[in-house]
């Protein structure tokens, strides 16, 4: 009887060797996959940082475009303004210089009948 027991011992032993074995092959792949999950989620991380950067940037140029539009729009509008402001200037000197013209020939035609006289 002694060496009954002795068997059954010794196959536990075998198979507690045997599943300590697979045990750690099994720890051994899985800490690989977590390894490599790991690096994936640094390289994702990375790239959406990346990803945020870029819209940052994007909205930072769109908000100067916007900035630089609205300005070349006010400089549109003064613009026009002065455009305005000088078209009447044109059409008030145009109106004087004509009643200058007129005076001046009313003037000649004075000298004229004086000259006649």
């Amino acid at each position: 009887m002694l060496l009954g027991p002795y068997d059954n011992l010794q196959n536990r032993c075998l198979d507690m060797t045997s599943e300590n074995s697979k045990l750690k092959t099994e720890n051994a792949r899985l800490a690989k996959e977590l390894a490599e999950a790991n690096a994936l989620i640094a390289y994702l991380k990375k790239e959406g940082d990346l990803h945020m950067s870029m819209v940052h940037k994007e909205q930072s140029e769109a908000m100067f475009v916007k900035s630089a539009g609205d300005a070349l729009a006010d400089d549109a509008w003064n613009l026009r303004l002065s455009a305005e402001e000088k078209d009447k200037t044109i059409v008030e000197l145009t109106a004087r210089n004509s009643h200058l013209e007129d005076q001046l020939v009313g003037l000649h035609a004075m000298m004229e009948e004086r000259t006649l006289h």
